[in-house]
């Protein structure tokens, strides 16, 4: 039996082959390979993607951070490390120049936040003996207190960045971010849009698009409009 199965059989009393001893050795398995690995990065990290944005704005942005742009991805086949795609301005006829830059001040101190997580993981799995780290992920993965400090200080970080944005800014986003198919920037912004607008949780990115999203984000507007004089 593989070292790793006896260990959670230990732990397991329905044998090492069940499904939940799989699936826990599995989120195992991740973990150790995030702490060993985590954080990819380009091998010229000077190297930069050029933007076109809709307000024909040339807008270059690191490949690390463009790498966060499932979108992107996709359309270049996983390689946005190479020359030709520097000098080649790619177009992005839905997301104008201020967004764009809002969304790399954003994507950067995310990656910052992701590496602090990281040096927290391998701390952890170099501190914390085999049987107690499958222990802790048999426990869902009780967080210690360096970790529940370090998402405090995310949280504060997410609150602070959406709160001093616009409402129109925070409308255009939530949809350069769907557009864009950033995940991570999408998980944080959704709460501060809903919050903004009073959505309930239901609230999806695609009502960001409906014909009742835009009256909500009319009136918001309005009073503004009458007491400038427009």
């Amino acid at each position: 039996m593989p070292s790793e199965l006896w260990l959670l059989s230990s732990i397991f009393p329905m044998g090492p082959s069940s499904p939940r001893t799989i699936r826990t050795l599995d989120k195992l398995r991740k973990r150790i390979t995030m702490a060993t690995y985590g954080g990819s990065s380009s091998s010229n990290p000077t190297r930069m993607v050029t933007f076109i944005t809709s307000d024909g704005e040339e807008v270059k942005v690191p490949v690390a951070i463009a790498m966060e742009f499932k979108t992107m991805i996709e359309f270049l086949e996983g390689d946005l490390d190479r020359p030709e795609v520097e000098n080649a301005p790619f177009p992005l006829s839905n997301v104008d120049s201020q967004t764009l830059r809002r969304i790399v001040d954003f994507t950067r101190d995310s990656l910052l936040w992701r590496s602090r997580y990281e040096a927290l993981e391998k701390e952890r799995l170099v501190e914390l003996p085999s049987k107690y780290l499958a222990l802790d992920i048999a426990r869902e993965f009780e967080l210690p207190s360096k970790y529940q400090a370090l998402e405090k200080e995310r949280q504060k970080f997410e609150t602070e960045f959406f709160g001093r944005q616009s409402d129109e800014a925070i409308v255009k986003l939530v949809k350069a971010a769907d557009f864009l198919e950033i995940k991570e920037l999408l998980d944080s912004v959704m709460p501060s849009f809903r919050k903004r607008f009073g959505l309930g949780d239901d609230k999806g990115v695609d009502f960001v698009y409906s014909a009742e999203a835009e009256e909500i984000f009319r009136r918001r507007a309005a009073p503004a409009s009458v007491g400038a004089g427009t």
